[in-house]
């Protein structure tokens, strides 16, 4: 009878999510108010982005998720940044 080991999946890096969303935070308040002149909807659209990252965390924490999904959130708080600033160029007129 040939049986395979069942691999356990991966558990969330809690810690290395929320290191990553400081990190992030801290370049977040160095970069974006050199942008203030298009107005700070640029910060509030970051700063909502952040709190659902934080609210993804809580709910995968209580629902003790094991998946690689962790890995998104890990990086999601350093593209926000520029995907944002691209969004405000692509939108307004020059």
């Amino acid at each position: 009878m040939d049986q395979q080991a069942a691999k356990p999946l991966a558990q969330w890096r809690y810690v290395a999510v929320i290191n990553s969303l400081i990190l992030g935070v801290l370049f977040q308040a160095v970069f974006l108010p050199c942008a203030c002149y298009r107005g700070t909807a640029n910060f509030y659209m970051v700063i909502t982005v952040d709190l659902l990252i934080i609210l993804r965390v809580i709910i995968a924490r209580i629902r003790k998720e094991r998946n690689k999904g962790w890995i998104f959130y890990l990086i999601l708080p350093h593209l926000i940044i520029p995907v944002i600033l691209l969004a405000n160029y692509l939108w307004i007129p020059h």
